[in-house]
């Protein structure tokens, strides 16, 4: 299921959908990927969205609910806007990742 009318307090429906096998759908690696691509620290990117570190890690590690809010600064700030949007579009994350590690010399 696609939410398209999600209010910047909503979670972003599309992260709650569970694949056939009941998998969660991850969204944390991105995340971190589109971080280090950019050499920030969990710490600089946290100051910059007014959240703890923790907060950003937690988020990393999908161990908390993304808003659509963090989710549009996250990509503005990291500048990543094409990642999220085509992760948001269905293209499965490793599909992603794998198109960012040559980015960030891994």
């Amino acid at each position: 299921m696609v939410c398209l009318y999600c209010t910047p307090q909503q979670v972003i429906c599309l992260f709650d959908y569970r694949t056939e096998g009941g998998l969660r759908l991850k969204y944390g690696a991105i995340l971190r990927a589109c971080r280090d691509r950019i050499g920030m620290s969990q710490e600089q990117l946290a100051e910059r969205l007014h959240r703890s570190r923790s907060a950003i890690s937690k988020l990393e590690n999908d161990q908390q609910e993304l808003d659509v809010r963090t989710l549009t600064q996250w990509a503005e700030i990291t500048g990543a806007r094409e990642v999220v949007v085509a992760f948001i579009c269905g293209i499965d994350g490793l599909s992603i990742l794998q198109s960012l590690i040559p980015m960030i010399g891994g």
